[in-house]
C-alpha cells in the first residue's frame, strides 16, 4: 500500500519567503564544480533554490539584512545556504534579525546548510569547524535515524548534495536528530513541537540519479504548508 500523503497543492496561493544568506543582496552564491556532479554549470545558490521552490508557490527573496521590512507573514520560510566564507566571530551580531525570526516565527521554516547552522545557533547549539582539511562535497550518504513525515517514502540511507566546512557541534534543545553522518553528526533536524526543520545537505540540488532531496521538499509542503 502507498504511504504517500495525498497532496492538494495550491501553488498559486502560497507565499514563500526565501532568505538569502550570501554576503550581499546581489551575491547569488556560485556553486563551484557543479558540472562534475551532473548539475547545471554555472550554478548559483539563490537562483537554484528559488527556481526549485517556485514549483510550490510564489517566491519572494529577501537578504538577511532586509528582514525588518517584511510586509506580511509568508506561508513558509526557507533559509538559504551560503557558498561564501562567513565572519565566524560576528555571526550572532551579523544575523541578529534572522536569528530572532527563527525563534519567533510561527510559519513552517526549513533551513538549508548555513540555514540549518543558523537554526542551531538560534537555539543555543555551537557552530564548529573541524579543521582546514575538512570538507564535505558531493552526493554523499546520510543515515536516517528516525521515522518522520519529512522522510516518508525514503529508505534508511539518503543521498543528498553536501558542500560545507562547518557543522553544528550539538543537537539544540527541543530538537530531534533525523539523519547523521560519521564525519558530521547533525545532518537533519526537526523541532519537537514547532514546524522548524533543517538539513546540513542541500535537498534542492539534485541530479539524474540522486533525487532524495526532491522527496524531502515535497513532504515538507505536503505535511506542513497549507
Amino acid at each position: 500500500s502507498c504511504t504517500c500523503p495525498v497532496r492538494f497543492w495550491r501553488t498559486d496561493m502560497r507565499e514563500l519567503l526565501l532568505i538569502n544568506n550570501e554576503p550581499t543582496p546581489e551575491d547569488r552564491g556560485r556553486i563551484v564544480r557543479a558540472g562534475e556532479l551532473g548539475l547545471t554549470d554555472p550554478l548559483y545558490n539563490i537562483d537554484a533554490l528559488s527556481a526549485k521552490l517556485s514549483a510550490f508557490g510564489t517566491v519572494t527573496v529577501r537578504h538577511y539584512t532586509q528582514l525588518r521590512t517584511l510586509d506580511s507573514a509568508p506561508d513558509a520560510i526557507f533559509l538559504s545556504g551560503c557558498f561564501t566564507d562567513w565572519d565566524r566571530e560576528r555571526l550572532r551580531e551579523t544575523f541578529a534579525d534572522e536569528l530572532a525570526l527563527i525563534r519567533e516565527t510561527t510559519a513552517p521554516l526549513f533551513g538549508i546548510c548555513a540555514g540549518l547552522q543558523l537554526i542551531g545557533i538560534a537555539f543555543g547549539a555551537p557552530l564548529v569547524y573541524p579543521g582546514e582539511g575538512y570538507e564535505e562535497f558531493g552526493f554523499l550518504p546520510q543515515t536516517v535515524l528516525a521515522q518522520h513525515p519529512l522522510l516518508t517514502g525514503l529508505s534508511g540511507t539518503l543521498h543528498c548534495f553536501e558542500h560545507h566546512r562547518g557543522q553544528l557541534g550539538a543537537v539544540p534543545e527541543d530538537f530531534r536528530l533525523l539523519a547523521s553522518r560519521e564525519n558530521c553528526r547533525v545532518q537533519m533536524l526537526a523541532h519537537e513541537s514547532r514546524p522548524i526543520f533543517g538539513a546540513q545537505f542541500h535537498p534542492e540540488l539534485q541530479n539524474a540519479t540522486h533525487r532524495d532531496g526532491q522527496r524531502i521538499l515535497e513532504n515538507f509542503f505536503a505535511y506542513y504548508v497549507k
